[in-house]
């Protein structure tokens, strides 16, 4: 279990790097989407990811892989410690165990499928929009990260929509949007999975050094279509 010192001279200081690859003891498992509520990992269910996973009373903490799996680094001291995995919005625990009990002593030990399964408990549809700009310099093409989460307890389809600052300038998109109108660029989701993400980048023009000092604000909306309707949710 070997880590790394690094001295630099341009930052003047010494980095320590510690190897979180392996430790004397290990803990991993899978947090899953319990669908059809057997509490067990099966073929009918899919891994959730960034779940939070944490020990007590260390609070060593990781979080899920894409696929659900997970693997928590264990300290070294000797003794009794739980794993949990931390409570998810609208939706709850089905596996046997809701927390694990592992004993550390002076041996390698590694633990296996501590796995939690988790089911919705609600019929809600939810989803999460972000917009994250990169660093702002004038008369510059930059880049806009858009992020639509699911995470409701339904598989929506929906628009995206973002609205520019009068001063910001589209100038192309990963993903082609369905319309421009003014400055109102929209793309439609289909059918975003339990968990999942919707995202992609774009490219925008700033303004020159006469908007020196000007707040730039540009807004992103996510909207939920009734699939019966096709209305607005």
């Amino acid at each position: 279990d070997q880590d790394v010192a690094d001295l630099t001279y341009i930052a003047h200081g010494i980095f320590w790097f510690e190897n979180n690859v392996y430790d004397q003891s290990n803990s991993g498992g899978t947090v899953f989407a319990d669908l059809n509520l057997n509490g067990v990992l099966d073929s009918a269910d899919f891994g959730i990811h960034d779940a939070l996973v944490f020990s007590n009373p260390e609070s060593d903490f990781t979080y899920s892989f894409s696929n659900g799996n997970y693997l928590i680094r264990l300290s070294d001291t000797i003794g009794d410690y739980t794993i949990e995995a931390a409570a998810i919005p609208h939706w709850e625990l089905t596996t046997d165990s809701l927390l694990y009990h592992v004993s550390i002593d002076s041996n390698v030990t590694a633990f296996e499928h501590l796995n939690f399964g988790f089911a919705p408990i609600e019929v809600i549809d939810e989803i999460h929009p972000s917009l994250t700009g990169g660093f702002p310099r004038c008369n510059t093409v930059i880049n806009y990260w858009i992020d639509v989460k699911n995470t409701g307890t339904t598989i929506p389809s929906g628009i995206i929509q973002l609205e520019l600052d009068p001063q910001v300038e589209f100038i192309s998109a990963s993903v082609t949007p369905d319309s421009i109108v003014n400055q109102h660029i929209y793309w439609h989701y289909d059918s975003l999975m339990y968990f999942s993400n919707n995202q992609f980048n774009l490219n925008v023009q700033l303004p020159d050094f006469n908007s020196s000092g000007d707040s730039l604000n540009s807004f992103l909306t996510a909207l939920i279509l009734d699939p019966n309707s096709g209305n607005i949710i």
